[in-house]
């Protein structure tokens, strides 16, 4: 059974990363960025969501009060990064909502 569970999520991952080349494939994304978001995609899971937004909200705050676009970027990317590896390392994760029964 949980081999069956670990081939599902193998499938998962590799749609994710697919759907993920995709997307940058219609935004006309270099090969780079085709790479990072298929790495994105596919990795998603422990507090990637919640590292993404804050991110995002980084970089469009960071932009809003006159900072470069390409150091916004590039501050937006660390903190993302620094997010997920603290993640990683001391397994931080979310609370997960259960339902009673």
């Amino acid at each position: 059974m949980n081999e069956g569970l670990y081939a599902i999520g193998l499938w998962a991952v590799a749609v994710n990363a697919a759907t993920g080349v995709l997307e940058a494939g219609r935004k006309s994304i270099d090969l780079f960025g085709m790479v990072v978001v298929a790495l994105a995609a596919a990795l998603g899971g422990t507090l990637y969501a919640a590292a993404a937004w804050a991110g995002a909200l980084l970089r469009v705050a960071s932009n809003h009060f006159g900072m470069d676009a390409n150091a916004s970027a590039a501050l937006a990317i660390v903190a993302v990064l620094a997010l997920r590896l603290v993640a990683i390392r001391w397994r931080i994760r979310l609370p997960i909502f259960i339902a009673k029964r």
